[in-house]
């Protein structure tokens, strides 16, 4: 165990391979670097190389329990734990067999959770300040939301005049409001022979209390993660020939925000695409979670489609905005703005130079992942190769010239580009539930699933939206995470996909059907009397896509 290391950030990524720590792990290390350069930050992290799963495999002789070659092998072990099918976790029993891995590993995994989690110099704040101030820890020992926060730097100025300069209390109320940590995946299969988009678990845990069963619930999690459902079904239909299932892990610090969404909208995230054309596509933190798409051009925006869908929170605070938050019932969802675009836009074309320049890493990035937090900042949190770039730079490609009386309609934001032509399927109406906004499937199962796609080869799907898990012979009902994966799965002819703007989450299935040349259009509307939602199943319909805009026909 004493060769077993982790590798923290700031490390130089040249001495690593992607079978040691994966590709993304390696761009993430680049990016540690490079924020000396760039005016972006990168969130503490350590990674956990695939060298402790192996010792682990070989430790626990886990070759001769898990034996699984196919989707049915795992499916198989999912009938027999009678348990909730989700797709992106492995089966209990194969994660039973991973329950002891933080245990193991404890005395170099502990120290490391405690100092990127934010617990060790809280700790020995806490020590510091407790002597200057005894009675502080009394208000400060739980989470605090934005008001509270505020509240106790107006009494402590008042109580301690001393206070504006005093940068261990201010240090030590900034920390308290940490938002944990994210475990993410990070297996030497993506960018080899596939890219793997969103196949492989990230899970989350707690921070501002720190416990180890959380971080080895979490760790479970994504060190499995190769052996869920999606991951095999993922490898099946593209034919990957490499099936390995090590995994590396990657421990960072989540950005920080509000706990109580229903006070505030406080991180956008999303990703900056650079091919040519700049591609910014981001979205608001929930309640509205939804999908803005800009494009740039040189120092132009050509292309900006914001939604203009309300959300409905009592309390609504724009991170970008200088004026005091709306005290309005509804309110626009907002919008990044568009100096800001441009200058992570320019910043993003200089960034990509400078990694080529520097012949660090062994594949060429053109995608960033960033987050900005409740304090304005940009962090960015993924450097990884650009697929699927073919929506990119296609101003010049126009629509078909269909007549009027044949368009269906034309309010559509295009995430592919192509056409296609199939059968019409409306999965939107089964919901039954007027107050979800199309968020469940009423008594939809997973069997009848398949049989629309059985009955509907090549079809053309409408969905509103994928809000769905999945069990066995259970009602299609679940978690965000899970229901575009579950619909992926059970649609393997579809050739069309239709989404209503209604809170819809892609996790990467936008790469995903981009590479299987599924045409995929969202609309601009989350109206139940949209025209689409008046065609009957099995009508032959036409779904052309340039890039930007798309138009639903009569063929």
């Amino acid at each position: 165990m004493d060769d077993l290391k982790l590798v923290w950030a700031g490390a130089d990524p040249s001495g690593f391979s992607s079978d040691e720590i994966s590709n993304k792990s390696l761009g993430l290390l680049e990016l540690s670097l490079l924020q000396k350069e760039f005016p972006f930050i990168v969130p503490g992290f350590f990674v956990i190389p695939t060298s402790f799963y192996s010792d682990y495999w070989k430790k626990h002789e886990l070759g001769a329990k898990i034996q699984v070659e196919s989707l049915d092998d795992i499916n198989d072990l999912f009938r027999d734990s009678q348990g909730m099918f989700f797709s992106s976790l492995a089966p209990p029993q194969i994660r039973d067999f991973f329950k002891d891995f933080y245990t193991d590993y404890k005395a170099v995994l502990e120290p490391a959770f405690l100092q990127v989690s934010g617990q060790k110099l809280l700790r020995e704040h806490q020590e510091l300040v407790s002597r200057r101030y005894p009675d502080f820890l009394k208000v400060t020992e739980r989470p605090m939301d934005a008001d509270e926060y505020q509240e106790l730097v107006t009494d402590f100025k008042r109580r301690f005049p001393t206070f504006d300069r005093d940068m261990i209390l201010r240090r030590i109320l900034w920390e308290n409001t940490i938002d944990g940590c994210l475990c993410r995946s990070a297996s030497p299969l993506e960018g080899s022979e596939d890219p793997f988009p969103g196949v492989f678990n990230s899970f989350p845990f707690e921070g501002s209390n720190f416990e180890e069963s959380e971080a080895s619930f979490a760790l479970v999690n994504v060190l499995t993660s190769s052996f869920s459902p999606y991951a095999q079904f993922y490898m099946e239909n593209r034919n990957v020939s490499d099936r390995r299932r090590e995994i590396a892990g990657i421990v960072q610090r989540r950005v920080r925000h509000f706990k109580d969404f229903a006070r505030g909208i406080s991180t956008f995230c999303g990703t900056i695409e650079v091919a040519g054309n700049v591609v910014i596509k981001y979205s608001c933190a929930r309640p509205g979670f939804t999908e803005c798409y800009v494009e740039i051009e040189n120092s132009d925006i050509v292309r900006y489609d914001n939604k203009d869908a309300t959300v409905g929170v009592e309390r609504y605070e724009n991170p970008f905005a200088t004026d005091s938050p709306s005290e309005i019932k509804h309110v626009p969802r907002p919008r990044i703005g568009d100096e800001r675009l441009l200058r992570m836009a320019a910043m993003s074309r200089k960034l990509v130079g400078r990694i080529r320049e520097r012949k660090k890493l062994k594949f060429d990035p053109g995608c960033f992942e960033f987050v900005i937090g409740k304090d304005r900042l940009l962090r960015l949190v993924q450097a990884r190769k650009l697929y699927g770039g073919e929506r990119h730079n296609h101003r010049e490609r126009l629509l078909p010239d269909i007549p009027e009386e044949r368009v269906i309609c034309r309010d559509l934001v295009a995430h592919t580009v192509g056409d296609c032509r199939g059968p019409f399927v409306n999965i939107a109406k089964y919901n039954t539930d007027s107050n979800s906004r199309g968020t469940n499937f009423g008594n939809l199962t997973a069997e009848d699933v398949r049989k629309l796609d059985e009955q509907y080869p090549g079809a053309v799907y409408l969905v509103n939206p994928f809000q769905f898990a999945i069990s066995p012979d259970k009602v299609l009902r679940g978690k965000p995470e899970e229901m575009g994966k579950a619909f992926y799965m059970l649609t393997p002819r579809k050739r069309g996909l239709i989404i209503f703007n209604t809170d819809a989450t892609w996790d990467h299935l936008d790469t995903v059907y981009e590479l299987d040349r599924v045409m995929v259009g969202m609309l601009k509307t989350s109206d139940s009397n949209h025209p689409l939602m008046k065609l009957e199943d099995g009508v032959e319909v036409g779904l052309c896509l340039n890039g930007r805009d798309g138009v639903v026909y009569r063929p």
